[in-house]
């Protein structure tokens, strides 16, 4: 199976100013997630009290993207989008929470990228606020962007006789398909010898595919009104029609034949939450 991975590599250091474009007083953090570069850019304001800059000390507010797939919502028509799934993972709520897909070539700094002009899910008219809440240790899965404007505005470069059809936190071949593909060959092994007891006959079977990023900016509050940016890429999985080989879905764990992400015929992992 031939794998194309695009990515795009941000430095924290070079690129991030104290010149924020939030007020109060920020710092830039790097970091990982599951082998995910990260940054972060806390703005703190001045707490009131001794009490409330050791609560914010101790209880930090944190957010962590723990996986990425395609869902379809009611208030959409059951069109596709491209989804996050954010955990508040501390005791403090995340308060006003945003996801945008950011344009990487707008600026040389970034805290200063701006984000694409993307249609916004349905969703976010039926709540009234695009700014959702997530109470301590409680799970959100976030709407970020339309089939349509993934294809044709922030990957316009894939191949057309390439569709995707998942996606991922994490760049290139996990343990888990590593194991899932060793199981698989000794049954194809298996099944070969059963079938053709003089010789091993492989079956040739052919995939294509591509993992390219998406760029996304997670910006929330938590209670004393501090503000946490964070910028993080995941990653859309596409293959070329036709595949014969099985592929990996990362958002399932499993091997399966394509199954291709379109607004006419879902896929069957897709599912109204």
């Amino acid at each position: 199976m031939n794998r194309m991975i695009f990515a795009a590599l941000i430095l924290a250091s070079p690129i991030v100013s104290a010149d924020q474009s939030t007020s109060g007083n920020c710092s830039p953090t790097a970091g990982n997630q599951a082998g995910n570069a990260k940054i972060e850019i806390h703005c703190y304001f001045n707490a009131s009290t001794v009490q409330d800059a050791y609560l914010k000390a101790t209880h930090p507010t944190k957010v962590a993207i723990t996986g990425a797939r395609f869902t379809r919502w009611l208030e959409d028509s059951s069109r596709p989008f491209l989804s996050v799934a954010l955990k508040a993972d501390s005791d403090l709520p995340a308060i006003g929470l945003t996801v945008d897909t950011i344009a990487p070539g707008t600026s040389s700094r970034i805290d200063a990228l701006k984000p694409f002009r993307v249609k916004k899910s349905n969703i976010f008219q039926r709540i009234s606020t695009r700014g959702i809440t997530i109470e301590a240790t409680n799970s959100f899965t976030y709407p970020v962007l339309s089939l349509d404007d993934l294809v044709g505005t922030v990957h316009p470069d894939i191949p057309a006789d390439f569709c995707p059809y998942d996606a991922d936190v994490t760049l290139g071949t996990s343990p888990d398909e590593t194991k899932a593909r060793e199981n698989e060959s000794l049954q194809d092994l298996l099944a070969s010898v059963q079938e053709h007891s003089d010789r091993v006959i492989w079956p040739v079977k052919t995939a294509n595919t591509i993992q390219k990023g998406v760029l996304i900016r997670i910006r929330y509050k938590n209670i004393f009104g501090d503000i946490t940016t964070l910028y993080q890429q995941v990653y859309v999985n596409y293959a070329r029609r036709g595949a014969t080989a099985s592929l990996w879905y990362p958002s399932r764990s499993a091997l399966g034949q394509l199954e291709c992400i379109t607004n006419d015929r879902p896929a069957g992992l897709l599912r109204v939450d």
